[in-house]
């Protein structure tokens, strides 16, 4: 006889409305971590570039007999020196805060004019927030890795 009319609600329930913000919130947090490892890893690798770099420049300097001084590279802990002649005077570049060097006493890298030959060392970079790091090998023929 007489049917019962069925009330349509056409909203969310609040639980539904609160899974999906907690569905939401999970993933935002996981893409945050991800960025930020990722952003980490990015500053450690520019860092490491920025290294590599003043090293060839130093050593091409060396080997096309620029001046009359040897030139090199002075690296201490939170920053390096490229340098000709006196290690103390030079342009120098200080890493971001949370990159450091395992140089606790600082280290000259010396390149000799014309051969471009020096005192072979490994050079590691870190982040200690994350415990990253990334090595720089240089040979006594001058050659200059990053492995």
């Amino acid at each position: 006889m007489f049917q019962k009319k069925r009330k349509f609600n056409p909203g969310f329930s609040l639980i539904e409305i609160m899974v999906v913000l907690g569905m939401i919130s999970i993933l935002a947090a996981a893409s945050f971590l991800n960025v930020s490892k990722k952003r980490n890893m990015i500053i450690l690798e520019d860092a490491q570039a920025n290294l590599v770099t003043a090293l060839e420049k130093a050593r091409s300097n060396s080997q096309a007999g620029i001046g009359t001084l040897p030139h090199g590279v002075r690296i201490e802990s939170n920053k390096f020196t490229v340098f000709e002649g006196n290690p103390a005077e030079g342009k120098t570049t200080v890493f971001p805060s949370s990159i450091l060097t395992n140089q606790s006493i600082p280290l000259n890298i010396i390149f000799h004019r014309i051969s471009g030959t020096s005192n072979a060392s490994t050079i590691i970079i870190k982040n200690p927030s994350n415990g990253t790091e990334k090595i720089i090998n240089i040979f006594q023929d001058g050659r200059i890795t990053t492995p």
